[in-house]
């Protein structure tokens, strides 16, 4: 199971409660700061999948792939099967308050993003740059730069 996508799901939920327009795109941005955020307020990261840097921006694969069909937007609620943690619920709760009426350029253009994005280096067999969450929390724990 790819919890990434996992807490995409309630992300999703969450914005569709609030009347906030998600899609692909923004929701791998929204969990990129999630992330951060999650490091920031915890020690540990949200979930272990890698970001990558893409021409769009910063990117989890495994989202990708697994919301490929929702590039123009959600309109369904998603079936999840995880809970959150207090500290991830507070995390992912923030972000979407914060920045959840941002698009998804806006989201790319934020100093964390930038920051996520100067982290990213190219594994072996690999043609774009990758972000372990151990290099997150190198970079982030206990750096408030959001």
């Amino acid at each position: 199971m790819c919890k990434a996508a996992e807490v995409g799901k309630i992300v999703v939920n969450k914005c569709l409660d609030a009347e906030i327009f998600i899609n692909t795109q923004k929701l791998q941005k929204l969990l990129v700061l999630m992330q951060v955020e999650c490091i920031k307020r915890s020690g540990k990261p949200l979930f272990k999948e890698d970001i990558r840097v893409w021409d769009c921006g910063v990117a989890i694969k495994e989202v990708d792939d697994a919301f490929s069909e929702y590039g123009e937007g959600f309109s369904k609620k998603q079936d999840g099967f995880i809970i959150l943690l207090e500290a991830e619920e507070e995390s992912v709760n923030h972000i979407i308050k914060e920045y959840g009426n941002m698009d998804a350029f806006e989201l790319n253009s934020l100093q964390c993003v930038q920051k996520v994005i100067q982290l990213g280096t190219i594994p072996d067999n690999a043609t774009v740059p990758h972000i372990d969450s151990q290099i997150l929390a190198g970079a982030f724990y206990y750096n408030d730069i959001t």
